[in-house]
């Protein structure tokens, strides 16, 4: 009993989808031709083109690479680049998603040229190793959580007492994994620092069992089926039978998670929520629409461009932020559209779009011993979202010729995840007191807003009217015009300011601030 809003207008629609398929603001240009587009199906054609724009590909492979956790302390800024530059080719691409996973579980290899190996290249190395099979546990969490939807942390030591999954699952997925086998390549640091070194991934095919709390070897066996009665053989890839079972179309979980996973990055909520969190006590909020779209996932040859298609040409996606009487309280079925913050990659991203005035990142090189040898500057117009790691500042210690590698500050301060987790909970998606400071007297933010060459320097130059500076600087940033009331409040405060400068200063502060600019809706 729970009646939906209506549909969004159309200066709603352009920067919702913008943002979610592409990670970008539109531009006046793009706002306002589609707003005045007659065509009844021009936001499925909008859509369409959308998917095309190389700014998709590098927006969702952004969001892959934060759940594959690359990151510099894992495996380098050099295999974070492999990394990257590999799933982005297949994303923009359009590869089947089952052969991305089957290539990531199957994967061999050196960390800076076979891409792939970078799967298990980033599980970290206990300081004091005190489980044979630690690697063995990580990837059996970390392949659970991201291509079965399904959190096993919970049975790493014992059954539970209320879900399906039990201890014996967990190993029996970890023996998959036992032949793995991690070497560091060429000299290694001084002890007690970091690894900085190369990895390279090999197959042992005569390593060590898991074994369970009776010290009795474990033999693989996949999640819902009985063990076989022929053991597997010796010079068998066990990943391989993990990688075929995972990626068959009637698993029963593969498609589900993926599709869950897409559908909570244009919602903000999963239809199963938390999103990797598919168990008998955490029902979904509507089985028919996820068994729907994991049959389509799946029949399409499980591509993420279709299944993007679907769901933003779906109504539900089109609904209305604006709450009615009906659905205001809920924050479950999808009703209407869940506000949310900005997040900090594409927010950053954002103002510059708006201000006009890029942010350059520099990285310091790669290093294994010592500190770097120097530094790289990324091209001018290289985006947030293109970024091939999180930590790229460098805090160095020269007394002891030690680098600790930091997160850009704006960045961090709105959340931008570490990359040491297999789950979307690393990312904080929360708006707080923190950030609004960063935004109302950061550095970042005011470096912009005074900067002679920025956009206002530009249309000020021009000597634009005050109308159509203000329809600049609100199409530019919230894809829409002032209304009347506020056009007229704004005027007047730039005509009786001293400083035009100033005065227009503080508008596009106010719009940078305002929570329509910093929420996607």
């Amino acid at each position: 009993n729970i009646a939906p809003s209506t549909l969004c207008s159309d200066e709603q629609f352009v920067r919702r989808v913008y943002l979610d398929v592409c990670g970008i603001l539109p531009t006046l240009d793009e706002t306002q031709k589609f707003v005045a587009a007659t065509e009844s199906d021009k936001r499925a054609r909008l859509i369409d083109q959308l998917l095309k724009r190389p700014e998709y590909a590098d927006f969702w492979t952004k969001k892959w690479m934060d759940v594959l956790r690359a990151s510099r302390d894992s495996i380098q800024l050099a295999g974070a680049q492999a990394y990257q530059k590999w799933l982005r080719e297949r994303i923009e691409a359009d590869a089947s998603f089952a052969e991305i996973a089957q290539a990531l579980l199957t994967s061999k290899g050196k960390s800076y040229s076979d891409a792939p190996s970078n799967f298990y290249c980033v599980p970290p190395t206990p300081k004091e190793i005190t489980d044979a099979a630690y690697l063995q546990k990580d990837l059996t969490e970390a392949t659970a959580q991201l291509f079965l939807g399904v959190r096993l942390q919970c049975v790493r030591c014992h059954d539970h007492p209320y879900e399906k999954w039990k201890h014996d699952d967990y190993l029996s997925i970890a023996a998959h994994f036992t032949q793995v086998k991690r070497s560091r390549l060429g000299k290694a640091g001084p002890a007690g620092r970091p690894e900085r070194r190369q990895i390279e991934i090999a197959l042992d095919m005569k390593a060590p069992e898991v074994t369970n709390e009776s010290g009795e070897a474990v033999a693989p066996r996949l999640p819902g089926e009985q063990p076989s009665e022929l053991p597997v053989p010796a010079e068998q890839d066990r990943r391989e039978l993990l990688a075929d079972w995972l990626t068959r179309k009637d698993n029963p979980f593969f498609a589900k998670a993926v599709v869950n996973r897409i559908w909570f990055h244009l919602h903000g909520r999963g239809i199963v929520e938390p999103v990797d969190d598919f168990r008998d006590s955490n029902p979904s909020a509507n089985d028919e629409l996820l068994e729907a779209l994991a049959a389509e996932f799946a029949e399409q040859g499980f591509r993420l461009k279709p299944l993007i298609r679907t769901i933003v040409n779906s109504r539900t996606y089109q609904l209305s932020p604006i709450p009615t009487a009906s659905n205001r309280s809920d924050h479950r079925y999808f009703s209407h559209m869940f506000s949310r913050p900005l997040s900090a990659e594409v927010l950053l991203d954002a103002v510059c779009n708006v201000t006009g005035i890029p942010e350059v990142f520099e990285i310091a090189n790669d290093y294994t011993i010592g500190i770097p040898d120097g530094s790289t500057t990324l091209p001018v117009g290289t985006r947030a979202v293109q970024l091939p790691v999180t930590d790229t500042e460098t805090l160095i210690n020269t007394m002891g010729k030690y680098v600790r590698y930091e997160p850009h500050p704006f960045l961090r301060t709105f959340g931008q995840p570490s990359r040491t987790q297999t789950c979307e909970c690393d990312r904080e998606q929360n708006f707080g007191r923190k950030q609004a400071l960063e935004l109302i007297i950061g550095q970042m933010t005011s470096s912009r807003l005074t900067n002679k060459d920025n956009r206002l320097g530009k249309m000020l130059a021009e000597k634009r009217s005050t109308t159509e500076m203000l329809n600049g600087l609100f199409l530019s940033a919230l894809s829409r015009v002032p209304s009347e009331a506020t056009a007229k409040s704004l005027s007047q405060h730039v005509a009786t300011s001293t400083d035009k400068r100033q005065a227009w200063e503080d508008i596009l502060w106010t719009i940078l601030n305002s929570q329509e600019f910093i929420y996607q809706h």
